[in-house]
């Protein structure tokens, strides 16, 4: 507060901080007489800010154009060649494996004997083929069926448990070889890779143990279960003096060359099987 000169009044005064023209505010006279450089640039920055702030302007908007939507390339369906060319190969070899067992079968001279799995030579007479489903005929004899093997000649509980794992044994491996051919046409004719590997290998260790088991059961029934029958039986007559000898019933049992079909048939199923299918990713 201070006294005006001359009259007897009071003039009230207000304290307001000064600022310098170079110190940085938003409020400011546009004049500079010192010419500041940072002075200048704060008042066009001001100035941009009001025009963006009065006059707005409005970005051009562009209409979105369609985009097609990426689909993702689908793996090529189809057998691959190696994977084609085991299951081909798969689907041969249990063919040959059932035609095998099923000449056995049927009497058809010396080419059937050949071919077939076990060889029936009487003393002086004519050779004839015995098939490894001979046990299962025995067992179906009630409705018609004939053996080419008499199984009753010493028939105790025994001798019926063998028959029935011979007629069992034999039963199953034409059984498994018919699924494998099964299995194989399916996977061909689908033309695609399965989700999962199919099991031919599974199924050829089981007709390994299956075809193991009918050996065992007619080596039972007609000699002693020990390795020198075992030996005789399967090693070829060309070898030298071998074969399950039945004397009392006049005949030698030979193995034919259908037996090592049958024997290596499996080992190769389950070889051809490590290239055939692969697992979903």
């Amino acid at each position: 507060m201070k006294k005006n000169s001359g009259k007897n009044e009071t003039v009230e005064t207000i304290d307001t901080p000064t600022y310098t023209q170079s110190a940085p505010m938003r409020g400011f006279s546009i004049y500079n007489t010192e010419g500041d450089t940072y002075y200048k640039s704060e008042v066009e920055r001001v100035v941009n800010e009001l025009r963006r702030e009065l006059y707005p302007v409005q970005e051009p908007t562009y209409p979105e154009l369609p985009v097609a939507p990426r689909t993702a390339k689908k793996e090529s369906v189809g057998v691959k060649p190696m994977r084609g060319f085991s299951l081909a190969l798969i689907l041969i070899l249990n063919l040959l494996a059932l035609a095998v067992i099923a000449v056995g079968c049927f009497d058809i001279g010396p080419v059937g004997n050949m071919i077939a799995v076990f060889v029936k030579e009487p003393v002086g007479g004519v050779a004839q083929s015995v098939s490894l489903l001979d046990g299962l005929f025995a067992e179906l004899s009630s409705i018609g069926a004939q053996s080419q093997l008499d199984y009753s000649v010493n028939a105790d509980a025994t001798a019926n448990i063998l028959l029935i794992v011979f007629a069992a044994g034999g039963a199953l491996v034409a059984l498994f070889s018919l699924v494998q051919v099964i299995v194989a046409i399916v996977a061909l004719a689908q033309n695609k890779p399965g989700k999962k590997r199919a099991r031919f290998g599974v199924v050829a260790f089981l007709t390994i143990l299956a075809f193991v088991a009918a050996l065992i059961g007619l080596i039972g029934l007609k000699a002693q279960i020990g390795f020198g029958d075992f030996c005789s039986l399967i090693l070829p007559k060309a070898l030298g003096d071998y074969g399950l000898s039945r004397v009392e019933e006049g005949y030698t049992l030979y193995s034919g060359y259908g037996l090592y079909a049958l024997l290596i048939v499996p080992i190769l199923t389950m070889l051809f099987s490590l290239c055939v299918g692969r697992k979903k990713k």
